[in-house]
């Protein structure tokens, strides 16, 4: 069951408006200018217009309202408000809104609340997915949703930015490929088992590759990008990274800055591991089948299409081995490789 349930964190509590909450509600945030520029209701004048909006809540807790107001252990002082929309609910997706008084900005608690409230609607209300959005302009929020481990899914609306965290982020395991302890784009030098900073970050640009930062890729999906290096590491995000997804389909995600860990040398053996893990699409594995030859792994290449192509999907297969292989307009099967070959008249004979 799903409801307003009191939640604790290190220094917060996050609970149901009560009555009482009216003037310190009120003070701090329900008569702030500066935080209403991003809220979508007036500000408001007098005490009386915040107790009738905490009565407005109280009266629609029994119906599935989601709002807890944010106090601060110490002294009790209510600085904000956090929600999340119940109109998804039965398809297991909400959206979080969530404001802090100016006066108590810049002190990590928007950003202490999120993390329990995504924490509560998932691991105990059983929901897959947890959204959120902002104006362009609203940098603050924007990164306070980085920070709680939102990840920025890449848009072409320019007004508005938009966040998402899955069920199986708060479990998924990040990895990198590179040759070494070095990086193959720039040479960037990691160290081991130690934060690396990024100086040069911006989340705010729509293009990854001028995002700057580090990118990084899901367990389930690395194998798109085994032919980058012959070392896999773990990767570890620590605490208030921003961290944007780049490419969903793909598994890319850049962050400002990461932890590289557990070095392995990538064989057969663990790249057939990770192939039975994948969740990519037949698109993505069909450009797989290219991108390990390059690694000369020939015979995994025809292990997934022994394992993975029938005659229902060997057309997808087909199409998308040709268009990444294509070196002209037109595909050529005579410019390609010897190894290519073999894979491409596998996947032809597998429509037989």
């Amino acid at each position: 069951m799903i409801y307003t349930k009191e939640i604790q964190s290190q220094r917060l509590i996050l609970r149901k408006a009560l009555i009482k909450d009216s003037e310190s509600l009120y003070n701090n945030w329900d008569s702030d200018i500066e935080m209403h520029k991003y809220v979508g209701y007036e500000l408001h004048t007098s005490i009386e217009n915040t107790k009738k909006l905490i009565n407005k809540w109280i009266s629609e807790y029994e119906n599935r309202r989601l709002t807890w107001v944010i106090e601060i252990k110490e002294n009790n002082e209510v600085i904000g408000v956090i929600s999340a929309s119940s109109n998804e609910l039965d398809n297991k997706i909400t959206e979080v809104g969530f404001s802090i008084g100016t006066k108590y900005q810049g002190n990590g608690y928007a950003t202490e609340a999120l993390k329990v409230i995504i924490r509560y609607l998932i691991l105990e209300c059983k929901l897959d997915i947890v959204k959120g959005g902002c104006y362009s302009t609203n940098v603050k929020s924007a990164r306070t949703m980085l920070k709680a481990g939102m990840k920025e899914v890449v848009n072409t609306d320019k007004e508005i930015r938009y966040f998402e965290i899955r069920k199986e982020d708060l479990t998924r395991k990040y990895v990198r490929v590179m040759d070494g302890i070095k990086s193959n784009a720039g040479g960037f030098e990691y160290k081991l088992d130690e934060i690396n900073y990024s100086d040069n970050w911006n989340p705010n640009e729509t293009e990854p590759d001028k995002m700057g930062g580090f990118n990084f890729g899901s367990e389930d999906k690395i194998l798109r990008w085994l032919h980058r290096g012959d070392t896999m590491y773990d990767v570890i995000i620590p605490e208030d990274t921003e961290v944007v997804l780049c490419n969903e389909e793909k598994g890319v995600w850049r962050a400002n800055k990461i932890i590289v860990t557990n070095p392995r040398q990538i064989t057969d053996e663990l790249v057939i591991e990770l192939y039975k893990k994948t969740t990519l699409s037949n698109k993505v594995l069909a450009q797989c089948l290219q991108t390990l030859l390059w690694k000369n792994r020939l015979e995994i290449s025809k292990y997934i299409i022994r394992d993975r192509v029938n005659k229902e999907n060997v057309d997808e297969f087909i199409k998308e081995f040709e268009d990444y292989n294509k070196k002209t307009e037109i595909f050529n099967y005579d410019e390609l490789g010897q190894d290519s070959k073999t894979i491409y008249d596998m996947l032809i004979e597998s429509c037989i």
